[in-house]
This record gives structure tokens, C-alpha cells and sequence, in this order.
């Protein structure tokens, strides 16, 4: 009986960003991402040019440093014919900032996409898909924005009456500077406000534009104006910034980016297949059949999708720790003592950046490496 009266009731309506809106309080958010996005891959492409990054010509083994260390781990191609030694090869910069990619969604609420469509959709880097359904604005890959909420989930009618607007923008920042459409819904009566540039932007620094409230005035203090600006603020790094000013600021933006990419994932959907490395940011994963990883053939292909980590978003690619960059390369016979870090940790920290408290424990930097004639008397 129950069940059948709630089945009379009308159903309850959705919220951002199930509804087809954007999460208003999310948008300064996601030009930050982007924006250090943008800081981490300039930052590392001029570390480069200074410290020298080795990377295995058979596996995905980065080293930080001059010469590859001896460390007998590689599971590539020939590997047991080398004994487990890596062949090392001057290192890009796809070996330091992993180029994880996944589909452009002209519409996020649109149907999945099927295996023979798949040339009819653009790849892209997954953060910057993420970046774009959580409201930055690029012109070349276009997204479909809707003023008006749709009224039930599914893929049968996603609109209730009004068409979305598609348009480019002209990009993820100037397109804070101009004029927004945003909707305001106040006990069930929905109004549409337009926003000039210059409030809108005062408005997105100071984090005060969100899903349900209203948009707070300009009552709020200097103090306070100032921290929220610093909030969301990456420096950017410009063409006169020492070696070691260069790798502050690229750890401060990845540091920026991942805690930014954390708190989208925990709003806007994001799906990792559990047997591959592939991800795909939207609510469902698609239906291409390319994954080759464990069983696939029982799957037909298809991806076994599930709920995407931050780490499935920006994977780590963790290196060895050196503590002497002049010193004797890394030893396969005191690999036991030494510590790790994420590739983009190690470069900057070997540029004079200061070591994160996060990374210390992992770096090892308690435990005291013995000499090899003082190996077989450590207990």
C-alpha cells in the first residue's frame, strides 16, 4: 500500500548538477583547476630544461637524475634476457605529468556513447573534460549549458520545454568577465537573473556564487576579499623566475590542482573502469569495447566501470627518492631503504623546492642508507 501511494506522489526534483545546471559554488573551483592545470604542465616543461629525467625505454620506470639507478625492477619487453635493469632514454614530459585522456561530452546528460561512434567524439585530457562540465568555457570544444532544469533523470527527456543553449565562450577565464545567465530558485519559483562582468567576477574570487543561495552583496570586508582571491589564485610563472621560484610555484599548483579535482569528483560523476586505466567523466561510462586488460572476453570488451578515485583522475607516476642528486646512482642492493615520490614532487623538490609534509613519510627521509660494506651488519 505504501508503494502504491508513492507511486501517485510527484517525484522529487533533482539538484546541480543532476538537473543539467552547473554548481554554482563549484565554478571558481574548476577555472582554478584548470588555470593550475595550465601553471603544472609550463612549470615542468622548464624544469626540464635544467634537471635531467631519465625514463625505461621497455616499462613506465621514471628516474630524476643524471643516470638511471641500478634498481633491478623492470617487467618490460626482454626484461629477462637484462636481468630486470632498465635501459634508460632521455625522459619528456609525458613521463613526469601522465597524459590520462578521456571523451569530450557536448551534453554531460546525453546518451552514452556506443562503440561505432566513438570516432565522433574528440579525447582530451580527463581534467580538462572535468573542468569543462563544471563550467569552464572553451572555444574549441563546446558544451551544451542549460538554463532551465530538467524534470526527470533518464535519456528520454532530458528538458522540459526550453532547448540548452550550445555555445563556445571565449575562454575558461575571459568568459568570467562577461555577461552569465544564472538561475536562482527560491521556494520552487525559478528566476533568471543576468549578472554584468564586474560583479560576476567579484562574485566567483570571492566563492559566493552557489546552487541554492542568493548572491551575497558587497557588504564583506578587505580581509576577507583578500583571502578568497588567494583561494583561488595561481601564480602564474613568468619568464624572469629563477630555477627555484619556478618549482615553488609548479608544487603549489599541483597541490592546487589535485585538492580542486578532489572536491569536483565529489559533485560531478566520474567513472574509472576497474581492469584498465581508462576514465570518462560523466554519470555513466561508455560502451566502447577497447578494454584489453584481466578477462576481457567474458565482458565482450567493455569496460567494468566504477566510482573513479582522485588517483584514477591524476595518477601519481612515483619515482625513487635521490637524496645526493652528486652522489652514486641508486643501488639495487639497498632499494629496501630508500623512499618514493610523485615524478613532479621529486623534480621540484631537486630544483629547491621545499618537501611537502604530505610526501616526508613516504620520501623516507628517517631512515639512515647504510654503505654496501655495512649492509650485512644492519639487522
Amino acid at each position: 500500500m505504501r508503494r502504491r501511494e508513492m507511486r501517485l506522489l510527484p517525484p522529487k526534483p533533482l539538484k546541480a548538477p543532476a538537473n543539467g545546471l552547473l554548481v554554482k559554488r563549484l565554478m571558481p573551483v574548476a577555472h582554478m583547476v584548470y588555470k593550475a592545470y595550465q601553471v603544472v604542465l609550463d612549470g615542468v616543461s622548464r624544469l626540464l630544461k635544467h634537471i635531467p629525467v631519465r625514463a625505461c625505454r621497455w616499462c613506465t620506470e621514471v628516474y630524476v637524475g643524471k643516470e638511471g639507478h641500478t634498481i633491478k625492477t623492470c617487467r618490460g619487453k626482454h626484461c629477462t634476457g637484462r636481468s630486470g635493469e632498465h635501459l634508460w632514454v632521455a625522459g619528456l614530459l609525458e613521463d613526469i605529468v601522465v597524459p590520462l585522456e578521456a571523451f569530450h561530452l557536448v551534453d554531460r546528460l546525453q546518451k552514452p556513447i556506443r562503440h561505432e561512434d566513438r570516432f565522433n567524439h574528440d579525447r582530451i585530457p580527463a581534467i580538462v573534460e572535468l573542468c569543462i562540465q563544471a563550467g569552464v568555457d572553451l572555444p574549441e570544444f563546446p558544451t551544451v549549458r542549460r538554463t532551465v532544469p530538467i524534470d526527470r533523470p533518464g535519456w528520454d527527456k532530458v528538458d522540459s520545454g526550453e532547448e540548452p543553449t550550445t555555445f563556445s565562450g571565449l575562454d575558461g577565464m575571459s568568459r568570467r568577465r562577461n555577461t552569465i545567465e544564472e538561475i536562482i530558485d527560491t521556494d520552487d519559483e525559478k528566476a533568471e537573473t543576468s549578472v554584468s562582468g564586474g560583479e560576476e567576477q567579484s562574485m566567483v574570487n570571492e566563492g559566493l556564487l552557489d546552487e541554492t543561495a542568493e548572491v551575497v552583496g558587497t557588504e564583506d570586508s578587505d580581509d576577507r576579499e583578500r583571502s578568497s582571491e588567494s583561494k583561488f589564485d595561481v601564480q602564474a610563472i613568468n619568464d624572469d623566475d629563477d630555477l627555484k621560484t619556478i618549482a615553488e610555484k609548479t608544487m603549489r599548483a599541483w597541490t592546487k590542482m589535485r585538492a580542486g579535482a578532489n572536491q569536483l569528483i565529489q559533485t560531478y560523476p566520474v567513472r574509472a573502469c576497474g581492469y584498465c586505466p581508462e576514465v570518462h567523466i560523466g554519470r555513466r561510462g561508455h560502451k566502447l569495447q577497447l578494454c584489453g586488460a584481466f578477462k576481457h572476453q567474458w565482458r565482450n570488451g567493455q569496460h567494468g566501470w566504477q566510482d573513479a578515485a582522485l588517483d584514477d583522475l591524476i595518477p601519481p607516476r612515483y619515482v625513487w627518492h635521490v637524496r645526493d642528486v652528486n652522489g652514486p646512482p641508486l643501488n639495487n642492493s639497498l632499494s629496501k631503504y630508500y623512499g618514493k615520490a610523485p615524478a613532479i614532487v621529486e623534480l621540484c623538490v631537486q630544483a629547491g623546492a621545499a618537501i611537502p609534509m604530505k610526501y616526508k613519510p613516504l620520501m623516507r627521509l628517517d631512515v639512515i642508507i647504510p654503505d654496501l660494506d655495512e649492509l650485512e651488519m644492519v639487522a
